[in-house]
């Protein structure tokens, strides 16, 4: 378990962490207690066949090749994680992370952790646009 101030105990142990998996090949198989090493072993390769068959549709769709960019490479990578052709994305999950490592005097940032808080905030009142996009 991972608490997180903002929605509360998070379960990583296994199942379906926080929901972002429909199912299929990209499930994480375990219980608590499930080391990262166990997980890990858990992950097959890509499935070429289902990231081939998925190019291959959008190709054949009426739009001039490759013309959606990234989001056609998007949909084939799922396909080949997940192996399946069948795309389903409504389960959506969006896991933040926040720090302020005080470092804009080096010019490693370049805001301080005034705009941290702000970015923060809005996050957890929900209203950034990566917040709405994972909405249901």
């Amino acid at each position: 378990m991972v608490f997180s101030p903002l929605i509360g105990d998070i379960d990583i142990g296994g199942g379906d962490p926080v929901g972002a998996f429909g199912g299929g090949r990209g499930r994480a198989r375990g219980g608590a207690g499930v080391t990262l090493a166990q997980l890990l072993e858990q992950i097959e390769p890509k499935n070429k066949a289902a990231e081939q068959e998925t190019r291959r549709r959008w190709n054949a769709c009426a739009k001039p090749l490759g013309s959606l960019g990234l989001l056609e490479d998007a949909l084939c990578q799922i396909a080949s994680v997940t192996g399946s052709v069948d795309i389903d994305l409504n389960k959506k999950a969006l896991l933040i992370f926040c720090a302020d490592n005080g470092v804009v005097a080096q010019g490693v940032t370049q805001t301080g952790s005034e705009v941290t808080a702000m970015v923060a905030r809005g996050f957890a009142e929900g209203t950034t646009p990566a917040c709405r996009m994972a909405r249901p």
